[in-house]
């Protein structure tokens, strides 16, 4: 059994492989090199979703991982977004910089884990679209408006269904890799 100071090290590891890709990917638009962007956050995207499967196989949420991933998920799938689209559009790159503080600060104080799903866009989807409209959306007008109804999405009370909560609701099977056994409760 790994001593708890340890198994909290593993999530928030890969927490922090998020926020290096975050650095990598605002290196590399300084650079100008926009397309590589785009694949650093689809990476981000799967760890994002590791991170916390880790944490729940090894019971190690905690308190500071959880902020930690906010601030994580703000750099890479917001602040990078944001530098992508402030090259293309001037200051409304900021737009989804500020909604997603928004988002992630009210999933932080309003704790809806136990929820099917998620109220508003969810964050990696939101990066990816948004990103993936600053490379392959080239006029100028179209660009703005997806960007800002995404970011109107991101804040709004829509509700986008959890696929695996949703799956596991309906008594179906979530396909769930486990990488470690489940611990025992200590007596």
């Amino acid at each position: 059994m790994l001593n708890n100071r340890y198994r909290l090290i593993f999530p928030n590891v890969l927490t922090a492989i998020n926020l290096v890709l975050a650095f990598g990917a605002l290196t590399t638009l300084q650079r100008g090199i926009s397309d590589q962007v785009l694949i650093l956050i689809l990476i981000g995207v799967v760890i994002d979703g590791l991170d916390g499967l880790v944490a729940r196989l090894f019971n190690a949420t905690s308190s500071f991982g959880k902020q930690f991933d906010t601030l994580a998920d703000l750099s890479l799938f917001y602040a990078v977004p944001a530098m992508m689209l402030y090259q293309r559009t001037g200051w409304l790159g900021v737009l989804p910089l500020l909604c997603g503080a928004i988002r992630l600060a009210r999933f932080n104080a309003v704790d809806g884990s136990s929820k099917p799903y998620f109220e508003g866009l969810p964050t990696p989807m939101a990066a990816l679209l948004i990103a993936g409209n600053v490379l392959f959306v080239s006029s100028l007008l179209p660009l703005i408006a997806c960007t800002v109804c995404l970011c109107v999405l991101t804040i709004s009370a829509v509700r986008f269904p959890h696929p695996l909560k949703s799956l596991a609701d309906r008594g179906a099977p979530v396909p769930i890799v486990r990488f470690a056994p489940r611990p025992r409760p200590l007596p």
